[in-house]
């Protein structure tokens, strides 16, 4: 990292292929695509933790969970929500490629 940006990078070997279908910042990879998962919680407390995932066309979704879907979290993201909107999370300036 720097003052600017964190960096992840990942090779990723699979034997079972790789879907991607959704083209759409903030679309459901999870449910369809093959993904690129990266948690961020700094606290270690599973709390308002942040995720970053992609799929291999480079789609996005960006979520903050306040607390574990297990112990009654919510989910902020663009997904459920437009900007100004309670539920709405999103990063801004991010940079992502695949390839």
């Amino acid at each position: 990292w720097d003052d600017t940006y964190l960096y992840i990078g990942a090779e990723i070997m699979s034997d079972f292929g790789t879907m991607a279908t959704f083209t759409e910042r903030n679309a459901p990879i999870f449910q369809l695509d093959s993904d690129f998962e990266v948690f961020i919680d700094p606290g270690g407390t599973c709390h308002s933790y942040k995720e970053l995932e992609l799929n291999a066309l480079n789609t996005v979704w960006n979520l903050m969970l306040n607390r574990p879907y297990d112990d009654g979290g919510s989910e902020y993201s663009g997904r459920i929500a437009q900007p100004g909107e309670e539920y709405y999370y999103d990063v801004k300036g991010q940079k992502t490629a695949t390839r």
